[in-house]
């Protein structure tokens, strides 16, 4: 497992050499060791599961090797501004498609690269859609995934793979609500332009954000947003004392301090165990914290150098440790508020039943997750809703929350941390506004009705 702690979460080098180990798709199975074999054996098992040959994922053999796939990313950020790296690609392409003629390989990658697309893994159906279209797709799908490792045209393994794994819970996801054909139907009553801008904000959100290939401006990007970092967020720890506000503004104003204190002490009592929860529901990773604080354009937009130095300084100033421990403790306010409310809505309380039908879930699962009593599919749904819980009081900046243009690398270095503020806004501001105007509404007096503004504002004062 990845090391635990509250100062970082990282892969060590023996589990990365055997992610390494795993991803080079020639070597036999046989050939393995046991913990790559397991990785391969899963991806094998995951393929399968989830039908993602029906996604138009190509599920390549090599040499007889029937658990040969190993997924992989384009880092089509690095080859856009490196000349030598996207002359290498093209020679790649070159070799394993000697029938196909120069030119059209030269389109291919010019096409990836304005849009900003490495993930040819996922066959599109349409422009707009998850992955690349087959009239492109088709280059790439039997070179084995050493040569792209070989020549530095992939992301590092573990980054590859869980760029992968986000990509593909966005993939399975949008199909399953209808895809292109529900998207078309959604965007066929907008205007032309209109519909221009729709399909552009929307490529944003699917990570299709044409990147710098000026070098030059590149380089300078990347100074920048180091800079930034280093001489704007040293005390970004103190200033984040309020980031535990959410948590407990999600609660639509029914936590109390007791609630929050046995949070805190079962946190300290068994870190290991509360992070080990957080972790199984998604809330915490190996992500760096850099994947927040340069969120402007993607992170894809640094190079490796800057990435480590802006991984390094968040540890060292103890941001990393922070941002675990307040994701954490939103889950232990999950818990507490999903267990309060089970007992509430049990006894027919309107607000209660209102609370827990927000997060598509019955007193009697959490009851019976509670008790130890319940099967698979209610753990799931159990997860799913302290899942929710967390995303709608954790302030994660991505693309949905800010306007298109500041998804433009370029403007990187502006809005590094104006993102913030947007992000807030939707995540934090805008819900409580909601909930004070919902409380009014239903007739409670004045000062009920207000108190989760009231709230908001005293843990707020800081920013």
């Amino acid at each position: 497992g990845v090391k635990d702690g509250w100062i970082y979460s990282r892969f060590t080098k023996e589990q990365t050499a055997i992610l390494d180990e795993a991803a080079r798709e020639k070597t036999p199975i046989d050939q393995l060791s046991p913990q790559a074999r397991q990785i391969r054996e899963y991806l094998s098992k995951l393929y399968d599961e989830l039908d993602l040959g029906s996604l138009g994922v190509a599920k390549r053999e090599f040499e007889g090797n029937p658990l040969g796939f190993f997924p992989r990313v384009i880092a089509i950020a690095e080859i856009a501004g490196n000349p030598q790296k996207r002359a290498a690609l093209r020679e790649l392409l070159i070799e394993y498609n000697p029938n196909e003629k120069v030119t059209v390989i030269d389109k291919v990658i010019s096409e990836l690269v304005a849009k900003g697309n490495g993930d040819i893994e996922f066959t599109a159906k349409e422009e707009i859609d998850i992955g690349v279209m087959q009239k492109r797709k088709y280059l790439f799908k039997q070179i084995p995934n050493e040569e792209f490792m070989d020549r530095g045209l992939t992301d590092e393994t573990i980054v590859s793979l869980q760029k992968y794994m986000n990509k593909l819970a966005l993939k399975v996801e949008f199909e399953r609500k209808g895809g292109t054909t529900e998207l078309d139907k959604l965007l066929a009553p907008l205007s032309e332009a209109e519909q221009k801008e729709a399909r552009d904000i929307i490529d944003s959100m699917f990570g299709k954000i044409p990147p710098i290939q000026n070098g030059f401006l590149k380089a300078a990007n990347n100074v920048g947003l180091v800079l930034n970092i280093v001489t704007l967020l040293g005390m970004t720890v103190i200033a984040s004392l309020q980031d535990t506000a959410g948590p407990i503004l999600r609660s639509r104003g029914t936590a109390n301090i007791k609630d929050v204190a046995n949070v805190v002490n079962q946190m300290i009592k068994n870190p290991t165990e509360a992070a080990e929860i957080a972790r199984d529901i998604g809330a915490i990773g190996t992500d760096a914290m850099s994947s927040y604080f340069i969120y402007a354009g993607e992170a894809d937009f640094l190079g490796s150098t800057s990435k480590s130095i802006a991984d390094w300084w968040f540890r060292v100033t103890g941001l990393e440790a922070y941002t675990r421990f307040t994701r954490v403790f939103a889950v232990g306010m999950a818990q507490k508020f999903l267990s309060n409310h089970a007992q509430k809505a049990k006894a027919k309380d309107p607000d209660s039943i209102k609370y827990l039908k927000e997060l598509n879930i019955t007193p009697e699962q959490v009851l019976a997750w509670e008790k130890g009593k319940a099967d698979a599919a209610t753990i799931q749904v159990v997860n799913d809703s302290i899942s929710q819980f967390v995303d709608e009081s954790i302030v994660r900046p991505n693309p949905a929350q800010r306007p298109t243009y500041a998804n433009d690398p370029r403007y990187a270095l502006i809005w590094q941390l104006k993102s913030f503020f947007y992000a807030y806004g939707k995540t934090i501001v805008f819900p409580t506004m909601k909930e004070t105007h919902r409380n009014f509404k239903e007739g409670k007096d004045a000062g009920a009705a207000i108190m989760p503004m009231v709230l908001m504002a005293s843990m707020l004062i800081p920013i």
